[in-house]
């Protein structure tokens, strides 16, 4: 008798166990989440490669082709809305910029050598609004447009001077060149489609400092890929 009475009193506790928990498990299972590439917040990580450009630069003093940046980062992505986005990249970059004869006796020694480079590592920050272009589309990013700026900060630049002479390849090197500026900042704009990125950047910015007038790069186009 005593059993039945425990078995009757603990019956219902145990439905509304049941009943409780058979309602927590679809709740959490079909909570939409915030983090994905067509959510409220997004991460993509990006290897880019670059070129400088001669657009913009009359008598430049840089060569073409071995004037190139590297970049490594990563872009967090804000979705206001369907169409409107905000953002903001933060990068590793390396530049490296090849002079010319005439870049080579604006500064220096005023020589002309076999082989001139400016290198400079950066960290920069690059702030941007996103236009969704395919707002319509399932859980990946679509083609997009972006636009904004960038600020870098510069540290180790070195300044290189390669030479032939007797045979033998000498390297003279100016590391932490004071003549390198410390800050860069300009716009940018990119247009992209899932894991691919083409992207412009407009330096405002000069590279170096003092009266020689250099006349270098001004524009970098770079190809990104996600990852």
């Amino acid at each position: 008798m005593i059993r039945k009475l425990l078995i009757l009193l603990l019956l219902p506790t145990a439905v509304l166990g049941q009943t409780e928990k058979m309602h927590k498990t679809p709740r959490n299972y079909q909570k939409t989440p915030n983090w994905g590439p067509n959510r409220a917040h997004h991460v993509q990580g990006l290897i880019g490669f670059g070129l400088f450009m001669p657009f913009g630069v009359s008598a430049r003093d840089f060569k073409i082709g071995t004037s190139t940046d590297f970049h490594l980062g990563a872009v967090y992505r804000y979705r206001a809305s369907k169409f409107f986005n905000l953002g903001a990249g933060i990068y590793l970059s390396s530049s490296q910029i090849e002079l010319n004869d005439s870049g080579m006796v604006k500064g220096w020694d005023g020589e002309v050598h076999k082989k001139a480079q400016l290198l400079n590592y950066t960290l920069t920050l690059k702030p941007f609004i996103r236009l969704n272009l395919s707002p319509k589309r399932g859980d990946y990013l679509g083609t997009y447009l972006d636009f904004g700026g960038f600020g870098s900060w510069g540290f180790l630049p070195t300044t290189s001077f390669t030479d032939k002479v007797g045979g033998q390849k000498l390297m003279l090197r100016y590391i932490n060149d004071k003549q390198h500026e410390s800050f860069y900042y300009g716009a940018m704009a990119a247009v992209g489609r899932d894991w691919f990125r083409l992207e412009a950047n407009y330096y405002l910015s000069d590279w170096l400092k003092g009266p020689a007038n250099f006349n270098l790069p001004k524009y970098s186009v770079s190809v990104f890929f996600g990852f």
